[in-house]
C-alpha cells in the first residue's frame, strides 16, 4: 500500500484502522504474509498504535521517495 488517506473533516472516526484491518483481512484471505504501507516519518507512531512495526528492507528493489516503509504481519 503506498499510501492511505483520510480526509480531514472525516479524521479521528477510526476510517484508518478499518480500512487497514480490511487490508490485513484481504491479505490473510489471499494467504498473503502481511500488509505493507508506505508512510511520511511523522505518521510512525500512529501505525505504530495500531500494531503496524517499521522494518529496514536491505536490497529493497522498490525505492521510495520521502516515505518509510511498514509492515503489518
Amino acid at each position: 500500500m503506498l499510501g492511505l488517506v483520510v480526509a480531514p473533516n472525516c479524521q479521528g472516526q477510526g476510517i484508518a484502522g478499518r480500512l487497514l484491518n480490511y487490508f490485513e483481512n484481504l491479505a490473510k484471505n489471499q494467504h498473503r504474509h502481511g500488509v505493507t504501507l508506505t508512510c511520511r516519518e511523522s505518521l510512525i507512531s500512529f501505525y505504530e498504535n495500531m500494531g503496524i512495526v517499521m522494518k529496514v528492507y536491505q536490497n529493497h528493489v522498490m525505492a521510495v521517495l520521502n516515505g518509510i516503509t511498514l509492515l503489518k504481519i
